[in-house]
């Protein structure tokens, strides 16, 4: 494994690399396709631990972990912020809002995503659920472009379940900047 080779100072803290996984306190895409990178603090020998997990075919895999003074250059900028309302799509309250201009993603939360898109919706948008499989994130593909040609995103969760319209004027304070890879 990678970070038993590499990054021999982590060895001892295997334990909390895992729990990083399972609980982190942020989570963000990696530029990779497929990767995510898990964040935690208080552990290790600096301040921040990131450790970055593949998710493609095949089992899950770490990458790479290591410890960081800072959380990259991202201060809050790779923490999902809370919204002050709850944005509502077909009936799922998501609670937090990340952007990434470079892919024009906008990521909805309510829980962290720990593996692959369960599905897509009818639009080509990314869904993710939790293991009650309750929506707990969905990734808004192509949110400018969307706004730019439509004025509104539509999103459709499930297979004959209700579209839910999301108008220019709730999505467009959104989509600033918040997602910086490092």
């Amino acid at each position: 494994m990678h970070v038993i080779e590499r990054r021999p100072e982590l060895v001892r803290l295997i334990e909390e690399l895992l729990e990083t996984i399972e609980c982190p306190e942020a989570i963000t895409p990696d530029p990779l396709t497929g990767r995510w990178r898990y964040w935690r603090s208080g552990i290790g020998p600096t301040r921040w631990v990131k450790v970055v997990v593949a998710w493609e075919e095949g089992p899950p895999w770490i990458v790479t972990a290591f410890p960081t003074r800072r959380n990259g250059r991202m201060s809050s900028k790779h923490f999902a912020p809370p919204l002050s309302e709850p944005i509502v799509v077909c009936g799922v309250r998501l609670t937090h809002a990340s952007y990434d201009e470079r892919g024009d993603h906008l990521y909805l939360t309510k829980g962290v995503p720990l593996g692959p898109a369960d599905g897509d919706t009818r639009e080509g948008h990314a869904v993710f659920l939790d293991q009650s499989d309750r929506v707990i994130c969905v990734i808004l593909n192509g949110a400018r472009w969307h706004l730019d040609h439509d004025d509104t995103i539509d999103v459709t969760l499930r297979d004959g379940g209700p579209t839910t319209r999301l108008p220019r004027e709730l999505v467009e304070p959104l989509l600033r900047e918040t997602l910086s890879y490092t």
